[in-house]
């Protein structure tokens, strides 16, 4: 399982917070419509909430905090893409959450780089769509959220709109508390 691999090069936390339960997520999803890739709620129960290399961040439905709160960031998130979709419809292609096969947001970066998945098919297959700052410039990654950061620590694919220096030779996860 991709978690575990994840696992291996980014330890999680002695005591990980705002983890949620399996019950918390059910009733999450049954608010949102939708069930969550397993790999990103294995995530949360894993990891909780914080920073990977003190760089990219993952959305969390059990944090009280707007800026890290999945349900808060999604309807942000989704707001200012869909004015953008609106104002320039060649560059903002693809549908967002709820509408069939759309983007939903799972993270974000430091630097402003959007972290979605492209909501086709089963949930267990969602692929990775990172939209540059500030930019309609995205790339997309057919592997699921755990695939691609376990990658991306890993060093086995560069996403273009990162900084240099991430991963670090030793990339962290440090918990937001």
């Amino acid at each position: 399982m991709a978690i575990q691999k994840l696992k291996e090069i980014l330890p999680p936390p002695i005591k990980a917070i705002h983890t949620g339960n399996e019950e918390a997520f059910n009733e999450f999803q049954d608010k949102l419509g939708v069930m969550l890739p397993n790999d990103y709620k294995q995530f949360v129960l894993t990891y909780g909430v914080g920073s990977i290399d003190d760089f990219i961040w993952v959305h969390n439905p059990f944090v009280e905090n707007t800026a890290l709160n999945l349900n808060e960031q999604m309807s942000d998130m989704l707001e200012a893409y869909n004015e953008s979709r609106k104002n320039h419809p060649d560059h903002f292609k693809f549908p967002t959450f709820p509408e069939k096969g759309g983007i939903l947001p799972w993270g974000g970066t430091d630097n402003g780089d959007e972290l979605y998945w492209l909501t086709q098919g089963d949930p267990e297959n969602w692929k990775v769509l990172i939209y540059g700052t500030r930019s309609s410039d995205f790339v997309q990654y057919a592997l699921t959220m755990t695939d691609f950061l376990q990658k991306v620590l890993n060093k086995e694919i560069i996403c273009e709109f990162f900084p240099e220096d991430i991963p670090s030779e030793a990339p962290k996860f440090t918990p937001y508390e």
